[in-house]
């Protein structure tokens, strides 16, 4: 990226891959939480499902919130472990 479009850049945040969820109904990426802040839903999954080959996909119809909030601990423990 040249200077003049990095100066034009304006940072929006960032969600790290390990919180990081898709809503399956307005498909918007936010931090893990109760519900989608774009649409509400409840209807959402950890983009670490599809990325983390190592660690059991979560089936989006079944999970419930305590569960993904674990899976999205043993994310992080397994980037961790990988990271060292």
């Amino acid at each position: 990226m040249d200077k003049s479009a990095m100066s034009q850049h304006t940072p929006q945040g960032y969600v790290p891959l390990g919180r990081a969820c898709v809503c399956l109904d307005c498909e918007a990426v936010f931090l893990v939480g109760p519900t989608c802040p774009a649409c509400a839903s409840e209807h959402f999954v950890p983009l670490a499902t599809w990325m983390a080959s190592t660690l059991t996909p979560l089936d989006p119809r079944t999970v419930d919130l305590d569960t993904m909030l674990d899976y999205v601990s043993a994310y992080e423990a397994h980037q961790k472990r990988s990271d060292a």
